[in-house]
This record gives C-alpha cells, sequence and structure tokens, in this order.
C-alpha cells in the first residue's frame, strides 16, 4: 500500500517537476545545443533535412525532449519520495535541503570531473562515462548519507567516498576536444559549452529544488502513515 502511494506520488511530482524542467531547457539549454548542432558536422549539413523530415527545430523535437524529461524526472521522483519516507525527516521546508542533496548527487558533484557537453564534443566512450557517472553518484549519496545520519567519527568515511571516483576520471574530461577543427568553430564552440554548463546548472538547480519541495509536501501530507494521521 505504501509502496503504490509513493509511485503514484511520484508520477505527480514527476510530472510537476519534469514539466518545469522541459519548458525552462527549451529556453535556456535547447538553443545552445542547436547552434552547437550547426558546427557538428559540417559535411552533413547538406542531408540533414532528409534525416529528419519533421524539422529539427519543429514542434515534435520540443514534445520529445520535455516528454523525455518528464520521464527522468519521475525517476528522480521516486528515489527521493522513496528515502525521504524511510528517513521519517520529511516535509516541504526541508524539502529544500533534500532537492539540494540530489543536485549534489546526480548533477553537481559528478560534474567536477565530467562536465555536460553539447554536440560536436570528443570524449570517451559512453560505456565509461555511464558506469563513472553512476559510481560517482552513489559515492556522492553515500558520502552525504553519511554525513546527515551517522554518529562521530563515522561521517569521517564520507571524505574518501567523496573522493574515491576522482581517482578515475573518464579521458577528455579535464578540457573539450571538439570534432570540428576549424579555429573559429572551436572558439564558438568553447564559449557555447560555457553557457550550456551555466544553464544546465542554474535550471536543474530550480528543477531540484522544486522537486524536493513538493516531494517534502507529499511526504508529510500523503505519504505519512503515523496513527496521528491516519484516516
Amino acid at each position: 500500500m505504501l509502496f503504490r502511494k509513493i509511485l503514484l506520488a511520484a508520477l505527480l511530482c514527476g510530472f510537476v517537476g519534469g514539466g518545469l524542467l522541459g519548458v525552462l531547457q527549451l529556453y535556456t539549454t535547447a538553443p545552445i545545443i542547436l547552434a552547437a548542432e550547426v558546427y557538428e558536422n559540417h559535411a552533413s549539413s547538406d542531408d540533414a533535412g532528409a534525416n529528419d523530415p519533421a524539422g529539427k527545430h519543429g514542434f515534435e523535437r520540443n514534445l520529445a525532449s520535455v516528454a523525455a524529461t518528464t520521464v527522468i524526472a519521475c525517476a528522480y521522483a521516486l528515489i527521493l519520495l522513496s528515502v525521504m519516507s524511510l528517513s521519517g525527516r520529511a516535509n516541504w521546508r526541508n524539502g529544500v535541503l533534500w532537492g539540494l542533496a540530489g543536485y549534489l548527487v546526480f548533477f553537481a558533484v559528478p560534474a567536477i570531473g565530467m562536465r555536460p557537453e553539447i554536440p560536436g564534443t570528443l570524449s570517451a566512450a559512453i560505456e565509461v562515462r555511464q558506469a563513472w557517472w553512476l559510481t560517482t553518484s552513489a559515492a556522492t549519496a553515500a558520502a552525504l548519507a553519511m554525513l546527515a545520519f551517522a554518529r562521530n567519527w563515522l561521517r569521517l568515511a564520507a571524505i574518501p567516498l567523496l573522493l574515491a571516483p576522482f581517482m578515475f576520471v573518464p579521458p577528455g574530461s579535464a578540457a573539450p576536444v571538439f570534432a570540428n577543427t576549424d579555429a573559429g568553430a572551436i572558439v564558438a564552440l568553447a564559449a557555447l559549452l560555457d553557457d550550456f554548463l551555466i544553464a544546465t546548472a542554474a535550471t536543474l538547480a530550480v528543477f531540484w529544488i522544486v522537486l524536493g519541495v513538493i516531494s517534502g509536501f507529499a511526504c508529510e501530507r500523503y505519504l505519512d502513515e503515523s496513527p496521528g494521521k491516519a484516516g
């Protein structure tokens, strides 16, 4: 019964938070991605229209982007609500802290070693990047849990957990390398990459704070099964 409640709450919170993030991205990160695609592969520019009959700037692409973001947000909400419910320390007020924790776990700390990328960036194989991101996110989550819930000296174990993933960072993460070797394109792509990092950091910060607050509200009003709130 509780799992069903968490699942339904996660869907609702995910739709709200993911929908907000998706709309924000249409005005922040999406234009940067489109600008970077101009430089991504100039050799294939002649047949780009044939590969995208709907038009890459069209409604279908924006709708798909918002839909994908919302699905991912529902998964994040499910994780967040499950942990918040188990902790017994969830309400809309400290939901901000939970949201910031999610921001650190799933974006900020991994971005230190592997910054977000724009089209046309050369990097390590996707499998290597995914494995490093998952490892770093898991280590960060464990470290934050120790800082929040462990006692005394056990909190010191959070330090090696946070540092361990950075012993090995995927190749190409230190400095961006672009497929387009034209000097002017490299300058433009470097500027777009900086803008993309700022836009991504800002939009995800808004998303995680909103998701944390509404998830805390859901835990307090909908998932609390204590005797005082039964019925």
